[in-house]
């Protein structure tokens, strides 16, 4: 059996829940239809250490994904479901519908600590998604946003966003 990297599993599964959906909630054209928050550590690991983040969320679907890669000599890859509130959900992707319009592609700061993010969004009735990254810089409202993830569960592992 060939081994599948924790982005394409991520990715294929993040595709599928939004047809699994029980109540989907309809986007309008150019509204975020979802969203990928990624954080990577590329400074030195021990073990336990955590080297990688994925933070995935829809808006067809009150399943929220967070995926966490551990580094313990080889990566283990942990994938948690977390149900979310829909109100708060919502809020979340409009949020980060208004703060992405003024984003740049890229947030490259001077100084590096070892990390770097990325944020896929996908619109509804595009086929289109926009790509926003970075490393020792975060775009406007970054704060905000992540205060918003932040409060969707209860997680297990704070996740590591920005």
């Amino acid at each position: 059996m060939s081994k599948i990297s924790a982005a394409k599993l991520f990715l294929w599964i993040f595709l599928l829940l939004p047809g699994l959906a029980s109540k989907p909630a309809l986007a309008a054209p150019k509204e975020i239809e979802g969203a990928v928050f990624s954080w990577t550590n590329m400074s030195l690991m021990g073990p336990g250490d955590e080297s990688a983040h994925y933070i995935s969320v829809t808006r067809a679907s009150d399943v929220m994904q967070h995926g966490i890669n551990y580094h313990e000599g080889k990566i283990i890859q942990k994938l948690v479901l977390y149900r979310t509130d829909d109100a708060a959900r919502l809020h979340l992707l409009d949020a980060l519908g208004d703060a992405v319009e003024s984003w740049l592609p890229d947030y490259n700061g001077h100084i590096l600590d070892g990390s770097s993010w990325s944020l896929v969004v996908h619109y509804a009735g595009y086929k289109e998604s926009k790509m926003f990254k970075g490393y020792g810089q975060t775009p406007p409202r970054a704060d905000k946003i992540k205060r918003l993830i932040l409060n969707l569960a209860e997680f297990e592992t704070t996740p590591e966003i920005f």
